[in-house]
């Protein structure tokens, strides 16, 4: 396999959990403002319809992914070129069928979202252009699977980051000049196509061995890749799915202007758990490399480190998340402060750390069946209690219904499964690692309730906030420096 250029390295980096973090909080009040609220809502809530509609079409994609590096293994080229003609047929059936639903319906949602007159019309070509993007990604995700399997994962990451630069480049145009949604639609499917014409070059270099004729048919291979990418689909965990559950239904109860306050606490959230899964990324590479025939004992010891790893990083993402209050939030984005955000996602991030590990480890050593039906549960226990309590509560109650829904299902049961097949006890296991989250999170949390109930403050309140600041930033550097201290001199706590 050849080294990568330094280009491609340069590009491979923009993929980074680092770049879309620093990409997400340059980039979100500046279009904000630019857009206004009503177009910057109708771009997340599409979004948000969007990662509802495609879940199927990743789980199928996964699916393609599994069956082509089984033909990998056993060097059966022939085979290779059926999966990738007929996950290319099958997933780009799937992609028109959801472009073709929501270009019917995109008035209709248009009018179901309360957006105003003067601007529906470039709504719902915008919605009709989302559909049409989901359409193109179905396609060309097959592509992305068959670079994959090829052992071109470097040259994948250089495709991506090259994706995400030019998504960043298209958002500083947009924030500089005079556009219109249809306009940004017509430019995100550019990028898509961009996105596939990259991906056949990336897979020239497998070899002329994976690229298919329509002799390849094989309907057999399709039924076979539609039947296991079904039962993905149910098995696959929907935890961050339930923040596109909770932004559509916050634009249908209380409008796109709110829903988006609501993305962008989604979006942070995405971010922690994407940050907190790179940083554990290699370790669940390791484990991935000493197979499930490995002792327990060494597969129980780097799925703790692969916790203190996300524990470190979601702690002190939340530690900021409840610095920054509903208040510092809205100011951010110059909105009136929406009453129980910040709390609601300070609240969420500490339950979603050990079922985001766990869910990891069981897809790694191929257990993600044991998550089928709490995977669908959790959905539909979301949309369900999201309904319930936004109303009342607002967004605060949408974030704090999302949690209630993930602690009910896959939050309890994926760490139960997997310290069961570690043979180890799930309250040792939670004692031995959890009470280190606290130690950041507790001060945290205290402070961001006071920061959240203060209004603009003077004399002994400002002193106070100051003080609850600074509480916070020393609270995280000792765990910090604690975490490391640790990780050198290899403490254990079982």
């Amino acid at each position: 396999m050849r080294s990568l250029t330094m280009g491609e390295r340069l590009l491979t980096f923009f993929d980074t959990a680092l770049v879309r973090l620093a990409a997400f909080v340059g980039l979100t009040p500046v279009l904000w403002n630019v857009l206004g609220e009503t177009r910057f809502g109708v771009i997340v809530t599409a979004t948000a319809l969007a990662g509802l509609l495609d879940w199927p079409l990743r789980a199928f994609s996964a699916t393609a992914t599994r069956m082509l590096l089984a033909a990998v293994r056993v060097d059966d080229t022939v085979r290779l070129r059926r999966v990738v003609l007929m996950g290319w047929l099958l997933l780009s059936v799937l992609g028109l069928a959801i472009a073709a639903v929501l270009a019917l319906q995109a008035d209709s949602l248009v009018a179901a979202l309360g957006i105003e007159l003067a601007l529906a019309p470039d709504a719902s070509d915008y919605i009709v252009l989302t559909g049409l993007r989901i359409a193109a990604q179905a396609s060309m995700s097959t592509w992305q699977s068959a670079v994959l399997a090829a052992g071109l994962a470097g040259e994948l990451g250089a495709v991506r980051g090259a994706r995400t630069l030019l998504e960043v480049l298209v958002c500083f145009l947009v924030a500089t000049g005079a556009f219109s949604l249809r306009t940004l639609g017509v430019l995100e499917l550019l990028i898509v196509a961009l996105w596939g014409v990259a991906l056949l070059l990336a897979l020239r270099q497998a070899g002329e061995g994976w690229l298919p004729t329509f002799a390849d048919l094989d309907w057999r291979t399709g039924r076979t890749l539609y039947a296991n990418g079904a039962l993905e689909a149910t098995q696959s965990t929907p935890f961050l799915l339930t923040f596109d559950v909770a932004v559509f239904v916050a634009a249908l109860v209380h409008g796109v202007e709110l829903a988006a306050v609501l993305a962008v606490a989604a979006n942070a959230c995405r971010l922690s758990a994407g940050a907190a899964l790179q940083v554990g990324g290699l370790i669940f590479g390791r484990i991935k490399q000493i197979g499930v025939s490995t002792p327990r004992v060494q597969r129980r010891w780097l799925v703790r480190r692969a916790t203190d790893a996300a524990l470190a990083v979601v702690g002190a993402l939340t530690v900021l998340w409840c610095l920054m209050g509903t208040r510092v939030l809205a100011a951010w984005l110059d909105v009136p402060p929406p009453t129980g955000l910040g709390l609601g996602v300070a609240v969420l991030l500490p339950f979603a750390v050990a079922s985001i590990v766990a869910v990891r480890y069981l897809v790694t050593v191929g257990m993600e069946s044991h998550l089928g039906p709490v995977a669908a549960a959790e959905l539909m226990l979301a949309v369900i209690l999201c309904l319930g309590m936004i109303g009342p509560w607002g967004l605060g109650g949408a974030v704090l219904a999302i949690t209630l829904a993930h602690v009910l299902t896959i939050g309890w049961r994926a760490p139960w499964t997997m310290c069961r097949d570690l043979q180890m006890s799930p309250l040792r296991f939670a004692r031995g690692r959890l009470w280190r989250f606290a130690i950041a999170v507790v001060p945290a949390l205290l402070g961001g309730l006071a920061l959240s109930g203060l209004r603009t403050v003077r004399g002994a309140r400002e002193l106070l906030t100051i003080a609850v600041i600074c509480l916070i930033f020393q609270t995280v550097a000792a765990f910090t420096s604690w975490y490391v201290a640790a990780q050198r001199v290899g403490v254990e706590d079982d």
